[in-house]
């Protein structure tokens, strides 16, 4: 049979508030903890960002199994935030579970390359668009001369990952992908080996 968990008791609460999943998207920040032994008592989850300092943003309670569920929507795309669990024992609020965590920027445009590269012969190159306006995803040789162009931006804003060539489409040797879409131009290299 285990203890109550006691905020007030530092030898104990180290190793019972534990992260146990965190998860960033475009819709918001999830993180989980597991406070083992700590049923009855009430947490609050405080936040800091790069504008305000420590504030409470939620009032949590385990549940039957220990975790605690925090979803804050309140995040922009790129931003840094830092998480903590407080709760109050007679000696005043305690603070455990520490986490930084940044929301990723999905609207901005990058292109990342080919994968894998180098390709033995298949090519597939891994790209975010940072809108759903229109796009053309081009593979040139050192020349300068477009081998292929697709047009992407009908996918959509957000990551994807597309095979522009088959095996034994394209000579080996060196390439660049360009990724075009409204004023931004970016440029990959792009290695084909046998």
């Amino acid at each position: 049979m285990g203890s109550r968990w006691d905020p007030d008791d530092e030898t104990t609460t180290a190793d019972l508030v534990s992260l146990v999943r965190s998860d960033a998207s475009d819709e918001g920040i999830r993180l989980e903890w597991l406070v083992d032994g700590a049923l009855g008592a009430s947490f609050t989850a405080h936040r800091r960002d790069d504008v305000e300092d420590w504030r409470a943003i939620a009032s949590l309670s385990p549940d039957g199994s220990g975790h605690l569920v925090l979803l804050d929507r309140d995040v922009h795309p790129g931003g840094r935030y830092d998480y903590r669990l407080g709760v109050v024992g007679e000696g005043g609020e305690r603070y455990y579970g520490e986490i930084t965590v940044i929301v990723p920027d999905r609207s901005t445009l990058r292109l990342e390359g080919a994968r894998p590269n180098p390709s033995p012969g298949a090519v597939a190159v891994a790209f975010t668009l940072g809108s759903d306006a229109p796009a053309t995803l081009e593979l040139l040789d050192l020349a300068g001369r477009r081998v292929l162009a697709r047009e992407v931006g009908s996918l959509g804003r957000g990551e994807h990952v597309l095979r522009v060539a088959e095996p034994g489409a394209l000579r080996a040797g060196l390439y660049l992908a360009r990724l075009v879409q409204e004023r931004s131009t970016l440029t990959a290299k792009v290695v084909i080996a046998r």
